[in-house]
Order: structure tokens, then C-alpha cells, then sequence
């Protein structure tokens, strides 16, 4: 029978093994979810459909890796986040949950090839509109039935509608192509033959009155952007769609309630209910204190629109967290790792805040070796000492070009040579700007006594001329001459000390942890 090792053998000769090796072994390479990597390209701004262009992505790795160890620098010392920084954590935990958590609920319908021709067929149309748009259902239940009872609409839309624009002109809108209104207008729209006025209709403005004043029939082709268009509005419409029937049944199920009365009229009790659902409620005291603290210690808030449209964001948004909470959303994994996202994001600003930002204050050496340095970036900025040679044809700038290479002619002799009375005038700096873009750049790059290229003058047709330069010298302005300048070499020249700073940062703490390989997870 084979003998048993001994604990001693079992696990404390791999633990000094490990410990011997430990040196040897790759660091553990910092991991990015493409969860991660969409969520950071969003905050960045760009937009969802350019996210998976070449090399959007593997920047995003980069980038994402930068961060997280300009967060480990900031950890250093033993820093941790505070009661404010650690609410900002908790806030985006609670956002991310919702987000996905809705997400998830969405049911959108596919295009069929049927729905894109109707929606051509339709979009040939042009139709003039009128509407009245008000803030309540009972005010729009009300002007429905006083249209039915033969009420004119241009008055009632004068008196009534909240649309000022379309209101003076009893409520007209003028010629309206599909696509130009949101989704629940454009469908009630569909729906009226001419003359006809639409019952209430909601829309995140409020409730319209929508009337069709008349058809305007156009015989048209679409080119293939505009059919591609045509899908893009159809493929939103269909999103939305979905969003409204999963908004319907969260208040369904939650049993939402609002009370818009008491939301917005002045002298209401604090203890007065404004809102209620199925596990909480709301009142009209905590809806002040809750404005307050959002929007500052102002008063009034919750009596104007602001109030009713914040009661009604929060009361959806408290239940999407009951919702997210309940299915496990909140707690997963996406959540956890776009959360450590963010944290590291927080933490890297504030390293750049706390520890970098306070060190960048460039004085007048770092300014001018900025200059010598960055010469080019500011060429147009100084005055320049020229000689110009202009001609009416380019044979005749090529020709004289030719001459003062041959001969090796300065410009005073090749004024001469060809008969003409030049001198060396000044540019301005503000003239250079103005040059052409290829003058510009041909001017700005060359050498005291050095002749420039043959360039046009950029004009059109008889104003055409052909030239180059010589050039004499630049003025550079003093830096006090020129506080524009003074200021905007100031912000050159600290973004230039902070990224080096942040690079010396990055590959300090490249070496301290070996966090130098970045994988997808």
C-alpha cells in the first residue's frame, strides 16, 4: 500500500514553492468586460453605433487600464472614499440596476418588410396639422367635447394650448412630414382622415387635441438614405412602443397612484398623500424636501411642471429599484463590475484632482520651453518679415523660381533681375490667420532666408495669382504684450505638465504592480 504524505509535504513545500517562484510569475492582467467597455465609451460620449468601429474598442482597454492604476496611485497612502464620494457609488449602483433591469423588460417588435413599405407609401404625404396642447386629461376630455359640441377650434386653441408657437395661429403647425413629431402624435395622426380631430393624445409634452387639416399628395422616389431613415424612425417607434407597454405594466403592477392636486397646489399639508404604490407612499413634505435637495433650496418647486415631472420620475424609478432588486438585478454580476467601473473611474479623477492638478503651475521658463518646444503650434501667432514675389501665371513664378536657384540669387537681386520694386513687408500675425491653408502652412514652416514653395493665392478665376515667399524673420510677441496669448499658452502648457505627469504616474505603477496586460473577460 502506498504511504501517506505528511501535512508538512502537503501544502507547506508547494507554499514555499510559490513563494521561491512568486517573482518569476506573470502579474494578474487587469480584466475588462465588454459590458465595462460599452458603459465607459458612453460616458466618453461616443455614440452606441460607433462603439464597434476599429480600434474604438482596444483605445477603450487602454484607456480603462490608465484609469485603474491611476486609481491604485491614489489607494496608495491608505485613501479611502468619503460619505459623499461613497453616495455617488450608491446613486450610479441604483442607476445601472434600473437601466438594465428595464432593459431586460423591453419586448421590441421586429420590422417587417410589410410595416417599411406602408411607412413609404405614407411618408409621400404631407399633412397640415393643427393640435391644442394642454397639461391635464380633464382639461383635454373638456375641449373634446366642446369641439363635438360644434366649439371652433382655432379659438379654443388661442385661448387654451400651451404651445405658444402654434397657438397664435390657432394651433396650427403647417405642413408635417412623417418623422418630425414623436411617435404617439405621428400614429394618432395616421389615424384622422382630413378634418377629423383625434381624441386626447398623450406624449411626454402632455395631452393634444390633434386635427388633420389636409393631405398634400407628392409623387416621389426615395433615395436609399431616406428609405434608411424611414427604418431608423419606424425602428424607434417600435422601441418606444415597448417602453410605454413596459412603463403600463410596471404601474400595473405596482399599483401606481398620483395625485396631482395635491402635488401641485399651494397650501397643501405636508402629510398630505401625493403619490402611493404598493409598498410606500409619498408626501407632499417629502416631495418639497426631495426638490430641495435636487434642485436647491428654492421655493415653489413642486407647484409648476418641474414638480409633477419629478413625482413622477421618482415614483417609477423607486419601483424599477423594487423590480431590480427582486429579479437579482441589482446584486449581478454586470451590475457589480460596471459599479468597480465607476469607482475606479472616481478614484482615478480624484488622483488627478488631489494629487497632480495642485503641482501645475507653470511659470515663465516652462512657458517659453514650451515655445521652442511646440515652435509650430504658434507660428501664427508672431508677426513675419517677408519677401513676396507674385505673378500673374505660374510659367512666370516657376520661371523666376528657376532664376534664383540658378544663379543663387538673394530676394534684393532677384528683384532686380526681373525688374521689379519689392521690399520686405511685415504680416501680421492676425493677416497670417487669415491666409489660406496651405499659404499659412507653407509660411509658417519655413527658415529665416529660406525660400518657400510656388503656392496659389486660393482666389478664383482673375484674382488668381501665383507667389512665394522669402523669409526674412518673425517677431515673437513678448508674453506680457499679448494676454490672449499669455492665457492660452498658460492652458497649453499645464494640459502638457498633467499628461506627463499622469504618464510618469501610469508607468510607475505599471512597475510597482506588473498591471501591464489588459484582457477582454
Amino acid at each position: 500500500m502506498r504511504e501517506r504524505s505528511s501535512p508538512v509535504n502537503r501544502f507547506l513545500f508547494p507554499l514555499l514553492l510559490w513563494l521561491w517562484c512568486a517573482d518569476s510569475l506573470p502579474a494578474a492582467p487587469i480584466y475588462v468586460t465588454r459590458s465595462q467597455a460599452r458603459d465607459y465609451l458612453a460616458t466618453q460620449g461616443v455614440p452606441a453605433d460607433q462603439q464597434v468601429q476599429d480600434g474604438v474598442l482596444q483605445d477603450c482597454l487602454v484607456e480603462i487600464q490608465e484609469h485603474t492604476l491611476l486609481a491604485l496611485a491614489w489607494e496608495r497612502d491608505g485613501r479611502q472614499l468619503n460619505a459623499e464620494q461613497l453616495g455617488q457609488l450608491a446613486q450610479a449602483r441604483a442607476e445601472i440596476a434600473v437601466q438594465l433591469c428595464r432593459e431586460r423588460r423591453l419586448r421590441v417588435a421586429s420590422l417587417t418588410p410589410n410595416q417599411l413599405q406602408d411607412y413609404e407609401y405614407l411618408s409621400r404625404a404631407l399633412y397640415r396639422t393643427s393640435h391644442i396642447l394642454v397639461d391635464e386629461k380633464a382639461r383635454a376630455d373638456e375641449l373634446a367635447v366642446r369641439l363635438q359640441q360644434g366649439g371652433s377650434f382655432p379659438e379654443l386653441a388661442r385661448q387654451f394650448s400651451r404651445d405658444q408657437g402654434s397657438a397664435s395661429q390657432g394651433g396650427a403647425l403647417g405642413l408635417v412630414k412623417l418623422g418630425q413629431t414623436v411617435m404617439e402624435f405621428e400614429d394618432a395622426l395616421l389615424r384622422l382622415k382630413p378634418g377629423q380631430v383625434s381624441p386626447p393624445v398623450e406624449t411626454p409634452f402632455g395631452w393634444h387635441l390633434i386635427r388633420l387639416d389636409s393631405l398634400l399628395e407628392r409623387e416621389i422616389v426615395f433615395t436609399s438614405q431616406e428609405l434608411t431613415e424611414q427604418r431608423d424612425i419606424l425602428e424607434r417607434h417600435a422601441r418606444r412602443r415597448a417602453e410605454l407597454e413596459a412603463q403600463r405594466h410596471l404601474w400595473r403592477q405596482h399599483r401606481i397612484e398620483l395625485f396631482r392636486d395635491k402635488a401641485l397646489d399651494h397650501g397643501v399639508p405636508a402629510t398630505e398623500i401625493v403619490a402611493r404604490t404598493a409598498d410606500t407612499t409619498l408626501t407632499r413634505g417629502q416631495l418639497d424636501q426631495m426638490l430641495r435637495q435636487a434642485f436647491g433650496a428654492k421655493e415653489g418647486l413642486a407647484t409648476d411642471g418641474l414638480g409633477w415631472d419629478f413625482l413622477r420620475f421618482w415614483v417609477e424609478q423607486d419601483a424599477w429599484l423594487r423590480e431590480a432588486r427582486h429579479d437579482g438585478t441589482w446584486a449581478s454580476q454586470e451590475v457589480n463590475d460596471l459599479v468597480d467601473l465607476r469607482e475606479r473611474l472616481l478614484k482615478s479623477t480624484l488622483c488627478v484632482i488631489e494629487d497632480v492638478m495642485p503641482l501645475m503651475n507653470p511659470g515663465d521658463e516652462d512657458l517659453w520651453n514650451y515655445l521652442r518646444t511646440h515652435e509650430l503650434e504658434f507660428l501664427a501667432e508672431r508677426a513675419f518679415g517677408v519677401w513676396t514675389f507674385e505673378f500673374a501665371s505660374r510659367a512666370e513664378a516657376e520661371a523666376a523660381r528657376a532664376l534664383s536657384r540658378k544663379e543663387k540669387l538673394d530676394p534684393v537681386r532677384l528683384a532686380k533681375r526681373l525688374g521689379l520694386d519689392l521690399h520686405p513687408q511685415e504680416l501680421s500675425a492676425e493677416t497670417v490667420r487669415g491666409l489660406p491653408a496651405a499659404l499659412r502652412s507653407e509660411l509658417i514652416e519655413l527658415n529665416t532666408d529660406e525660400w518657400s514653395d510656388i503656392l496659389d493665392n486660393g482666389q478664383p478665376d482673375a484674382a488668381r495669382r501665383w507667389l512665394f515667399y522669402n523669409l526674412v524673420g518673425r517677431r515673437m510677441p513678448d508674453l506680457d504684450e499679448s494676454a490672449p496669448l499669455r492665457r492660452a499658452l498658460v492652458e497649453k502648457v499645464r494640459t502638457a505638465m498633467i499628461d506627463a505627469e499622469l504618464g510618469r504616474l501610469v508607468d510607475e505603477m505599471k512597475h510597482r504592480t506588473g498591471l501591464t496586460e489588459v484582457r477582454w473577460k
